[in-house]
């Protein structure tokens, strides 16, 4: 008889193992987890809004092109043409404006599509079409408070005198991450 018990134990012992191997073999990876989820099952359909967070992704899942157009990033080039400085390109920039405060503030207002509360932007001074810079040149950017919209920017180009004007084959890039 103790035998017989002996050889029970062990084929139950046996088909537990079996059976978490098979586990083991259907998931492809150690313990069952708690959901195995096929690849490509999940659409947007069955995710919950708000329910995704950055972590969750992995890096490159979503490309900017594939962002609402509300988290775009905003951005304007600006240059001068002729005897004017236009807006060359851009996304949500809708136009540009020389501005000049006496005595000695002097600027272009960039103006985008949309109010940029809780926004931040930067600034920089290009040289365009083959241009080159004979010193250093940087850019500032503020918010424009001359009018209500909250959608203005003032930009300046400056060196070590002080503000400038955009010379021939110069240019000024804004950015604006919301």
């Amino acid at each position: 008889m103790g035998g017989s018990r002996l050889k029970k134990v062990a084929s139950q012992l046996a088909l537990v193992v079996a059976g978490g191997l098979v586990a083991v073999t259907l998931t492809g990876a150690g313990p069952v987890a708690a959901f195995n989820v096929p690849n490509n099952s999940v659409n947007s359909a069955k995710i919950v809004n708000g329910s995704i967070q950055a972590v969750d992704m992995r890096p490159g899942a979503v490309g900017s092109g594939q962002l609402a157009p509300a988290l775009r990033p905003l951005w304007a080039k600006v240059g001068r043409v002729g005897d004017s400085v236009d807006l060359l390109r851009g996304r949500g920039a809708v136009s540009v404006a020389y501005l000049y405060i006496p005595p000695d503030a002097a600027g272009w207002v960039v103006t985008f599509d949309r109010p940029l509360n809780g926004c931040g932007w930067t600034a920089t001074v290009n040289a365009n079409e083959g241009a080159f810079f004979d010193h250093p040149y940087f850019a500032t950017v503020s918010e424009h408070t001359l009018t209500d919209t909250r959608n203005d920017l003032f930009v300046q180009m400056w060196d070590d005198v002080g503000p400038q004007t955009l010379s021939d084959g110069y240019g000024l890039t804004v950015s604006v991450q919301c």
